[in-house]
């Protein structure tokens, strides 16, 4: 048993440490969307999880470095205007990693 538990902590340690590198960028996007639309920390949270999951959801497709982009753009250039986020520039972006999943998916995604 002391064997199995020395073994979990390292595995747990880096899926904290992996998730805390992956969900910067998510959760600089959330902190602008709260920021401009409103909302309280149990929303961010709950944006941050929500995006941490699609990123997976994309990686898992083949498709992150679309998504990457997608989401990078959104972060550079996602701007408030009358209480809505909005970032007209990515939609190329946008589409692209759409078109991704939906390449690898028999199910397809919609955007």
């Amino acid at each position: 048993m002391k064997r199995v538990t020395n073994l979990c902590i390292p595995v747990l340690a880096l899926l904290a440490i992996t998730s805390l590198g992956c969900s910067a960028r998510e959760k600089a996007i959330c902190d602008k969307l709260i920021t401009c639309e409103g909302g309280n920390d149990k929303d961010r949270d709950a944006c941050v999880s929500s995006s941490v999951q699609n990123t997976q959801i994309y990686e898992a497709y083949k498709c992150g470095d679309a998504y990457s982009k997608y989401l990078d753009c959104l972060e550079a250039s996602s701007v408030c205007n009358s209480g809505k986020l909005r970032s007209d520039s990515c939609s190329s972006q946008g589409q692209a990693a759409a078109s991704c999943i939906n390449a690898a998916s028999a199910h397809g995604f919609k955007w």
